[in-house]
């Protein structure tokens, strides 16, 4: 739809290859009311039917849609969707999300701006609380998940919640890391608390458990446990595009056993200095205890 009014709401959505989840997305974004919001679609090299489906979009929806394409990277990607954004309020959210509400995203806009005045100079973030569909979803597992999601602590925060923000705090942060293949929510979750605070917005959304049923539940669990040490022992760039670690993530990804992913850690401590070597377990250890007492 072509418009040249100014967007209440800019939402960014980056994406690979996700023909199947996108229907559904579009149901959710089409039904919302009393607002005006930009839908910027970053895709990172689709070679399924994605982009042939966000064309159709495009053309029919009620919103101003921005389809862009670029390199692979979730945090390049919603970089490359901020950057042309037109609305002084960014959405950032997964391809796989929905809702049923209409009022949905004015409701959260509403319920931000009140915060956001309310904590005057401090800059806030905000999230959604998260519920899971697809087989199995009403499993304890996804309960737990689904509950955790709600406590706006840290260690709870993730990039499947949604991430509400004012375009300056994004600036002010320099964007998502481009250095790393995972975690880049994680970081940026972090570096949203050094410089204010998070919010629970009253308002759900949905996500799919595809991922837990296609990895298996307890392989994903361990995997992702495995990552946030690493990164959280100081050793991020491990986590690089060019990384063996992140090599056992894509192959995760794909349904390879997560073993792989401790292969390619242990080879790559093997090859440490033995300082680097110290420094990682020291890094491993102050991590743990300090989830610990939190």
């Amino acid at each position: 739809m072509s418009t040249v009014s100014i967007p209440d709401l800019s939402i960014i959505i980056p994406l690979l290859n996700e023909e199947q989840t996108l229907p559904q997305l579009f149901d959710s974004l089409e039904v919302q009311t009393g607002l005006c919001c930009q839908v910027i679609f970053c895709d990172g090299g689709s070679e399924d039917n994605s982009l042939s489906l966000l064309e159709n979009y495009a053309h029919s929806s009620c919103h101003q849609v921005v389809i862009l394409s670029g390199e692979r990277g979730r945090g390049r990607q919603m970089n490359q969707g901020a950057s042309v954004a037109n609305s002084e309020r960014l959405l950032f959210l997964h391809a796989d999300s929905f809702w049923q509400q209409t009022t949905l995203l004015q409701d959260a806009i509403n319920h931000f701006d009140e915060l956001e005045s309310e904590s005057r100079s401090t800059p806030i973030a905000a999230h959604f609380s998260l519920q899971f569909s697809g087989s199995d979803c009403h499993n304890r597992f996804y309960r737990y998940l689904s509950e955790k999601s709600q406590l706006n602590r840290h260690g709870t925060i993730y990039g499947d919640q949604g991430m509400l923000l004012s375009k300056k705090l994004w600036h002010e942060i320099g964007g998502f890391s481009v250095d790393v293949v995972i975690l880049e929510d994680v970081l940026f979750v972090e570096q949203v608390a050094q410089l204010g605070h998070w919010v629970l917005l009253p308002q759900l959304i949905c996500t799919s458990n595809r991922r837990y049923q296609h990895e298996g539940r307890l392989q994903r669990v361990v995997r992702n446990g495995l990552l946030l040490i690493v990164a959280g022992a100081g050793f991020s760039h491990l986590l690089s595009p060019c990384a063996e670690l992140s090599g056992g993530y894509r192959d995760a990804a794909t349904g390879s056993n997560t073993l792989s992913s401790f292969a390619s850690l242990a080879s790559l401590l093997r090859r440490m200095s033995l300082m680097s070597y110290g420094g990682f377990w020291y890094g491993c250890g102050r991590f743990i205890a300090h989830q610990k007492a939190l």
